[in-house]
């Protein structure tokens, strides 16, 4: 052991775990990186969590039960779908952080890891998650199944692709246009 405390809070380490995650991707977070980040040595990162695949599987579903619930939580509020569509897709433009991480989901989805079984079942049933927020939400705006869930699937590919384009700095005013455009439209469908 190098040094560091046996003694790890596992809801404090699980949330830096999963903004390195979130950060660097699951290859590219090496396990001395999360030893400095979680301020514990391997075998109590290990003792606690398991191997690095079942940290980022429990930091993954940590970022699913936090984040995006919080997120998608946006969608139920009183207003016209356009005005939740807002603000998801506002709020998550103002993130805390120094730096825009983009979507842990779209970040997952973009790394070679994505193919592991345990990841691709945690990705897939946190799309069907945000697809079926999304289709909820417009509703009102879709009396046809097929077109409304086209449209939520349109809206979960402009959500990821605003969260990506976002890391890129000096990008938020014309991500709010493209966003109230693209929103605008929906009402024309």
């Amino acid at each position: 052991m190098s040094g560091r405390p046996s003694k790890i809070d596992p809801k404090k380490a699980l949330e830096q775990a999963m903004i390195l995650f979130w950060e660097h991707g699951y290859s590219a977070t090496s396990v001395a990186q999360l030893e400095s980040a979680l301020g514990a040595g391997r075998q109590s990162i290990y003792n606690t969590f398991g191997d690095k695949k079942s940290l980022f599987l429990k930091a993954y579903q940590h970022y699913l039960d936090t984040r995006l619930k919080s997120a998608l939580a946006l969608l139920q509020i009183d207003g016209s779908p356009q005005e939740k569509l807002r603000n998801l897709f506002l709020n998550s433009l103002d993130c805390t952080s120094e730096k825009h991480l983009g979507c842990f989901i779209g970040n997952s989805l973009a790394t070679p890891a994505s193919h592991q079984p345990e990841i691709e079942t945690i990705t897939n049933q946190a799309i069907q998650t945000f697809i079926s927020a999304l289709s909820a939400a417009i509703t009102p705006l879709f009396s046809n199944q097929d077109t409304r869930s086209a449209a939520a699937w349109n809206l979960l590919t402009l959500f990821q692709g605003t969260q990506l384009i976002a890391k890129q700095k000096n990008t938020r005013e014309s991500l709010l246009t493209a966003i109230n455009h693209h929103i605008d439209q929906l009402s024309s469908l």
